[in-house]
This record gives structure tokens, sequence and C-alpha cells, in this order.
């Protein structure tokens, strides 16, 4: 049963909460059919987590602090954009929902998302953000 929180204008349905004697939502996620798929709007900060690798063998004059050869660099979605990419995983169909920078990351982000089925129509690129 779905109710639509806008109305007759065509937004996604959204699920009404289950029961409290019901199965835990991963569980009604896994025993999904493709045809029958639980969806998700979830709205929130989103965030790109990068992690950069690298060797260090000196300080800096200026603070006790190592310097850092950077050879690898790598990228995740991360605050809400990792919780998207976690119900995606576990089977559900995501709209996310969001405002990201008009820049390289938003673009990178939206790829991202986008690259996993998740759905970025409700993704706002706002320039200087």
């Amino acid at each position: 049963m779905f109710c639509n929180l806008a109305g007759r204008n065509g937004c996604l349905p959204i699920p009404h909460a289950p029961s409290p004697e019901s199965a835990s939502l991963s569980e009604r996620v896994l025993n999904r059919s493709r045809h029958d798929q639980l969806r998700f709007l979830v709205l929130g900060d989103v965030a790109v987590d990068c992690y950069l690798h690298g060797t260090s063998d000196r300080l800096s004059r200026e603070a006790p602090v190592p310097l850092v050869d950077i050879n690898r660099e790598v990228k995740y979605p991360g605050a809400a954009a990792n919780v998207m990419c976690n119900l995606r995983s576990l089977g559900g169909s995501v709209v996310a929902g969001s405002i990201i920078g008009g820049d390289r990351a938003g673009e990178s982000l939206s790829r991202v998302l986008r690259d996993r089925q998740i759905c970025v129509s409700a993704l706002i690129a706002e320039p200087g953000r």
C-alpha cells in the first residue's frame, strides 16, 4: 500500500511505515522480487569522502606534521549519498534528493550515483556551493 505525499503530480510513491510485527527493513528488501522493489526517497546532505594514500619520510619544518607523497586518491559517496548507495545495494529503488555544488565534485557525485542506478532527478546543482 502506497501513499503519494505530493498528490497526483507523479511524484514518487512512499510506502507506509511497516507495522511493528512485520519483518525488519533488510528482510523486506532482501525478500522482494525485482518487480516488487521497495522505493526510497532519501533527502539530506551529500558529500564526497576522499582518501589520500601515500608515504611519508619526513616532518614539516613549520609544525610536527608528516609530509606525505600522495600516490593514490580514492573517492566514495559520503553522508546521505552513502545511505543511498547502501539502500540500492540491498535492492531498493532510490531517488536522491539534495543540493550539490555546480562544480566537478558535484558532477562526479551525480555520475557515481547514476552509475549505481540511483535516480538523480531530485538533485539540484547550485553554482558556488
